[in-house]
């Protein structure tokens, strides 16, 4: 982080009953403490679990560890689900409550087919829960223009486009640069997805578009400051 000039970065949970591997939120709040300052943390739910362990997590994350947020990924479970999937409304219901963002992890790859990352589903979730702070993680492509114009009706929504704006042979992914412009660099955060990315290269990358300063200003931290109340 310090040789890219990264500050602070937001550390995300991962509980999920498919092959991707866990990041449990002990060891994120073990890091926050050892680096106070630098890292905010988020909790994590799987969305097999029944709806009291969920709520359980919810709970744990902003009482004991006092985190910013909470992960859950609808399409990446023994049993996939949408984003507005009514069972999952009692976890978005705590969350905004409790004053937690809600991190909604959405890819080709995080679900049976595509359409688990149809952002169309959460920006059902946004309309539901109108005070709630709602992101979609990997920014649900390949929806990208979709992504963007879901980014742009919804107040309470922003994405992180992460590698598939960072890698350079992602297709489309030019998009999410006409994206960021069409948005005046609102809505838009930064993020690597590390260690699929490396943060340096990261970027560089980012860099490298030449968009507006006000426009990579906001991308790059101010986007996340305002979100993270910080």
């Amino acid at each position: 982080m310090d040789e890219a000039g990264i500050t602070q970065g937001c550390l995300l949970g991962r509980r999920s009953s498919t092959v991707w591997s866990g990041v449990e939120s002990a060891d994120i709040y073990e890091l926050c403490q050892e680096y106070p300052g630098k890292f905010f943390g988020f909790g994590a739910v799987d969305v097999s679990d029944d709806i009291m362990t969920s709520l359980h997590h919810v709970d744990e994350a902003k009482n004991t560890y006092k985190f910013k947020g909470m992960v859950c990924e609808p399409g990446n479970s023994t049993t996939p689900c949408y984003a507005d999937d009514r069972r999952l409304y009692p976890f978005y219901a705590r969350c905004v409550e409790l004053g937690l963002i809600v991190v909604i992890s959405m890819s080709q790859f995080l679900g049976p087919n595509i359409s688990y990352a149809d952002p169309a589903r959460v920006q059902t979730v946004c309309r539901d829960f109108p005070q709630g702070r709602f992101v979609i993680a990997h920014a649900a492509y390949p929806h990208v223009m979709g992504t963007i114009g879901a980014c742009l009706a919804e107040k309470n929504l922003w994405i992180i486009p992460d590698v598939y704006w960072t890698n350079l042979k992602t297709c489309g992914r030019d998009l999410w640069t006409e994206g960021a412009i069409y948005l005046q660099g609102k809505k838009i955060l930064f993020g690597t997805a590390y260690p699929f990315r490396g943060l340096t290269q990261s970027v560089q990358v980012m860099k490298d578009l030449h968009l507006p300063e006000k426009f990579y200003d906001l991308i790059m931290y101010e986007n996340a400051a305002e979100l993270l109340g910080i």
